[in-house]
Order: structure tokens, then sequence, then C-alpha cells
């Protein structure tokens, strides 16, 4: 007898699995994620068993300084199958202050005032004096010799120390009187007479 053809949709049939993988979920996170310019920071990727940043660095976390301005940084997971996912992390920099002291002189004369002061300052910042004082210009009139420091705060809390070397001059000036004729006495100075 002739074989009977199938009938339609009832031949045989060939099954094959499929499996679908879902993509991983990748998160990136900074600590901390706000720093001063000049800090360290780390920033760490989850979520994927291996990782490639936009710094081609190939690790999970990765430690890193960043400049003066706000950076984005990117990082690109991949699970065991292949399948990737990106995350995105900013850091906020805040910039550092900047202070630059003017003293006018760094030699006076004993019994004289001086006043040093920030010529960069910002209505922002705040100050604090080696000698207490809580203000961008120090007013003082020296008994030594002194080196002078002052530690330079920002709003978002950077800080920046600056100094300023105050000298006292010890040049002793003496005048000598025979008859009519006076004489000054010193030495490396130069003489003003006043009638």
């Amino acid at each position: 007898a002739r074989p009977q053809p199938f009938a339609k949709g009832s031949g045989p049939r060939s099954e094959k699995a499929i499996t679908f993988s879902l993509p991983p979920v990748v998160q990136a996170t900074a600590s901390p994620g706000v720093l001063c310019a000049g800090a360290a920071t780390t920033i760490s990727a989850t979520g994927a068993s291996a990782y490639l940043w936009n710094t081609l660095a190939t690790t999970a976390d990765i430690q890193l300084t960043p400049g003066v301005a706000d950076t984005a940084y990117q990082v690109i997971g991949t699970d065991a199958v292949g399948c990737a996912d990106t995350a995105y992390v900013v850091l906020q920099v805040n910039p550092v202050p900047q202070p630059v002291l003017s003293i006018g002189t760094d030699t006076i004369c004993q019994g004289a005032s001086i006043a040093i002061y920030d010529t960069n300052p910002l209505l922002q910042n705040s100050y604090q004096w080696s000698t207490g004082a809580g203000t961008d210009t120090l007013s003082l009139t020296p008994a030594v010799s002194a080196v002078y420091t002052v530690s330079v705060a920002s709003a978002q809390g950077c800080t920046a120390t600056a100094s300023a070397a105050v000298e006292l001059s010890t040049t002793d000036a003496s005048v000598i009187q025979n008859g009519t004729q006076l004489t000054a006495v010193a030495t490396d100075v130069s003489y003003q007479w006043v009638d």
C-alpha cells in the first residue's frame, strides 16, 4: 500500500528551547559625589559581571581625583551572556579658595601698624586667622616678627590656607649732640631731619 501523506498540521515536529536573558540593570554611585577640587573619590558600579568605564578602567570600583569642573563618568556593565546596560554618575566639583595675601611691606618699624588682607576675596568665604580674627583683613601692631596664617573656607566647605611673614625692624638710631651739632648714629638706614 502506498504511504499516506501526512494531513496538514499533523507531520513530525522539531522543537528547540530558546532562552531569553534580561539585560543587567547597572547602577553607578560616587562616594563622595560632592567634593572639593583636588580631592579624591571612589565611583562604584553594580549589577553586572564585567565593567568598562569611559576612563578605560575595567574594575567595578575606580578611584579618581577630578579637576575643577563637574565631570560625568559612564560605565558599561555586561553580564555572563553578553547583555549590557549603561549607567552614568556626575561628580559635583566645588572650587577651592585661592587666597593671595598682601601686606604692602614685609618689614615695619616697632610700634607701627600693618594690615594683611586677601586680594582675592569672595563674599561667601569665611576667614580664620592664627590670631583668632575672623575677617578678610587682619589689622595689628606686631610686638615681634611673626608669620600670620589664615584659613579660608568657601560656602561649600572647601578650605585653603595662606601665610604672610612680618619682620619687625630692630634698627636703633641714636642722636649725639656736640654743642650745636647733632649726629645720628645708625647703620643701613636713611636720614631725614626735621626742624
